[in-house]
């Protein structure tokens, strides 16, 4: 598990990008060591994240203590299935963060752990809405993937 801290008020996307390939890659090394449904047919719900005013420290746990935990927020979603799509044979896929509206001040924005199957806006997913969380219309999420378009590709390349 990973502990991290953000200032929300200007969420570092770059810092968040390479905790979310971090994440993934410790959730790659756990699927090809061990047995584990499928992050849909798991059981796991979304959570919510917890409510910051300026900072936000959270765990970003591994696909483990998700499933002893049966549940996650997006953090921690979109990494099990980055990881599992990579397994299935889809090298490309990639947990990456948006940025969202929020719920009313002191947070008007919000970020976001989304996944690309295969490194482009097509292949999007949102796996916390698969899970629970009030989905936004697709539209909206492919607007705002479009506006984060470099965190489509891997992160950390050169751990490959």
């Amino acid at each position: 598990m990973l502990r991290a801290l953000f200032l929300t008020d200007s969420a570092d996307l770059d810092t968040a990008a390479v905790v979310l390939e971090t994440l993934t890659r410790l959730n790659e090394l756990h699927l090809a060591q061990h047995e584990e449904p499928p992050l849909y047919k798991s059981g796991v719900v979304w959570i919510p994240p917890p409510d910051c005013i300026q900072f936000c420290e959270q765990d970003w746990p591994t696909i483990p203590i998700v499933r002893q935990r049966g549940k996650a927020p997006c953090n921690a979603l979109a990494p099990w299935r980055a990881a599992e799509l990579r397994k299935r044979g889809y090298p490309l896929a990639t947990a990456f963060p948006i940025i969202v509206p929020g719920p009313p001040p002191p947070a008007p924005t919000q970020m976001h752990a989304v996944v690309t199957r295969d490194g482009t806006i097509g292949g999007l997913e949102d796996p916390s809405a698969r899970l629970g969380m009030p989905p936004m219309p697709h539209e909206q999420l492919v607007t705002l993937a479009r506006a984060h378009l470099r965190f489509l590709s891997p992160r950390c390349t050169h751990w490959r």
